[in-house]
């Protein structure tokens, strides 16, 4: 059993969406072609980039580009099918087989695990290929005079033996930095990306306008020292549509691209306030526990889902797939997206809700139900914005809010590991050259 990507996105700064252009990882693509004609049948690579940076835009155009090649199939995987790798003894796959895992490093222990499993294989469990694509964003760290490789890294490849027998199939191309670091898309490629944006919109730019552009997202995306792909497509939406950018900073882009989807959703729910108000808290409780089933509302989400039941079927369906940008229908609220937007959109709304601590504690009491997914949502929006003064200051001044209230092992377990990566992020300081 495996997944995909999802359909084909309808919003326009997610990687999913035909109309945005692919430039500037000519080297990139020609190394995963490479990674798949090594000629070992076991290898795994990893691909490590801040969010927004291109990671999964530049394997699903990879995929894409493989979907005629009948010696290979390539799948997404996701925490079900991580847990029931290592159910198998014989991968007799008719194919060559790629597997990719996006965040990766909430898998990292179970997929070394996996990997030692199979090197415990006898040759012919496998006649064929197995490549696996490892996404990831936390990188080395810098603390003090030591440097830190990234948690995920270590519980990976774990110790002693297997330590030693996975080094030997990571595979590494020497234009991904020694972890598999993505370096930054050239200025050539954010430009393309800007001036096709533009021309979708029948908008014309001039050269000066571009150069313009170019000199305000490096003035705005910092982080990396060379802008990333989904601020240029955000910049450049504000541009064209007469925003005044010349103030603008990260949060102001971010804050825009919010007021924008927010603007959509009321577009969809019409004059009915209450309607916009049960969508923007649904959407609110699918960012931070990574989705949410509509046929399993928590109880703080009753009086919300009771405004969609209110729809006839057509205008409910309408609604869901104009939330979720979706063509295709299903009973299910996808996270906020670009995911570094919707991580920030969850942060706002709990530095907004602070002056109520009581009710604030209730919401993320909840959210922590779903332990394993506010993690992984949680641990992500600490990796993207723990340079943020505003939103660092507002984590270190109310971890007894934010962390998990320990009632069982698995929450624990998050308690503990989120103090680690707080420790790391918080002191550390990123290697950009790591």
């Amino acid at each position: 059993s495996v997944i995909g990507p999802k359909t084909e996105s309808e919003n326009e700064f997610h990687y999913l969406n035909r109309k945005i252009g692919f430039w500037g990882r000519e080297e990139e693509i020609s190394a995963l072609d490479a990674f798949l004609e090594d000629q070992r049948k076991i290898l795994f690579m990893s691909i490590v980039a801040p969010g927004a940076s291109g990671k999964s835009k530049l394997v699903y155009e990879f995929v894409k580009q493989h979907e005629g090649d009948c010696s290979w199939e390539m799948k997404y995987i996701g925490k079900y099918q991580i847990d029931r790798l290592m159910s198998f003894d014989d991968y007799a796959y008719p194919k060559n087989l790629v597997l990719i895992v996006d965040y990766a490093g909430l898998h990292a222990h179970k997929l070394g695990e996996w990997l030692k499993h199979l090197l415990s294989l006898s040759e012919n469990a496998f006649p064929q290929k197995i490549r696996l694509i490892l996404l990831e964003r936390d990188r080395a760290v810098q603390i003090e005079s030591m440097q830190l490789l990234p948690l995920w890294n270590r519980e990976l490849l774990g110790d002693g033996e297997q330590r030693e027998k996975l080094k030997r199939i990571w595979y590494h191309a020497s234009c991904f930095g020694p972890m598999g670091e993505l370096r930054p898309l050239s200025d050539d490629a954010i430009r393309k990306i800007m001036i096709q944006y533009a021309n979708n919109h029948d908008r014309s730019l001039e050269d000066k306008e571009v150069d313009f552009l170019m000199k305000r997202l490096a003035q705005i995306d910092t982080l990396e020292g060379t802008p990333r792909p989904l601020f240029a497509l955000l910049l450049v939406e504000a541009y064209v549509y007469r925003h005044d950018v010349n103030q603008w900073n990260t949060d102001a882009i971010l804050e825009h691209c919010i007021v924008r989807t927010e603007k959509h959703w009321k577009e969809l729910c019409g004059d009915n306030t209450n309607l916009y108000a049960a969508v923007r808290d649904l959407v609110l409780y699918a960012t931070a526990t990574e989705g949410l089933d509509m046929d399993d509302i928590p109880d703080m989400l009753k009086q919300a889902s009771q405004q969609l039941d209110c729809l006839y079927d057509d205008s409910y369906v309408k609604l869901i797939c104009g939330v979720n940008q979706e063509v295709e229908y299903e009973n299910f609220i996808y996270s906020m997206e670009p995911d570094i937007v919707g991580e920030y959109y969850l942060l706002q709304s709990f530095i907004k809700a602070s002056c109520r601590k009581e009710r604030l504690r209730e919401r993320i009491s909840e959210y922590w139900l779903k332990t394993e997914n506010f993690f992984n949502v949680f641990a992500r929006c600490i990796y993207d914005y723990c340079t943020n003064p505003l939103i660092k200051g507002f984590i270190r001044e109310n971890l007894d809010l934010l962390l998990p209230p320990d009632r069982n092992e698995l929450e624990i377990e998050a308690h503990s590991r989120l103090l680690h990566i707080m420790l790391i992020k918080f002191r550390g300081k990123k290697i950009q050259d790591a």
